[in-house]
């Protein structure tokens, strides 16, 4: 399995792309997420309040997945299990901020998948 503390870019001229350290990433998917919610015209503070979120999942997984020290991880090694048990965690780790409404949560679905063709 690949280092997930580490690693170099995934994203080549063609978009998202499998590499052999294990990618494509999620924080690719996650920045290919929000550029096409910038391009579809949403508005700043939408997308902004997606990266937050998006973000938080991003630590949250990475942890879970690769340990205490990763950044990281290869979207494809996440699922739907993952999703449903971080929703679960922010919902009860008051510490930790809480998703809320269908909007948050279909985010995290459409950046935990593979892109059309990809």
């Amino acid at each position: 399995m690949a280092d997930k503390t580490t690693r170099g870019r995934a994203v080549g001229a063609e978009g998202l792309t499998a590499v052999a350290d294990g990618g494509p990433w999620l924080g690719d998917a996650i920045h290919f997420f929000l550029s096409a919610k910038r391009a579809g015209g949403r508005r700043l503070r939408t997308v902004d309040d997606y990266r937050k979120k998006l973000e938080l999942f991003q630590r949250w997984i990475a942890r879970r997945l690769g340990g205490d020290d990763a950044v990281d991880v290869p979207y494809t090694d996440i699922g739907a299990d993952e999703v449903e048990a971080y929703v679960v965690y922010s919902r009860t780790n008051a510490a930790w901020p809480t998703l809320r409404g269908r909007t948050t949560c279909r985010s995290l679905g459409a950046a935990s998948r593979p892109s059309p063709g990809g």
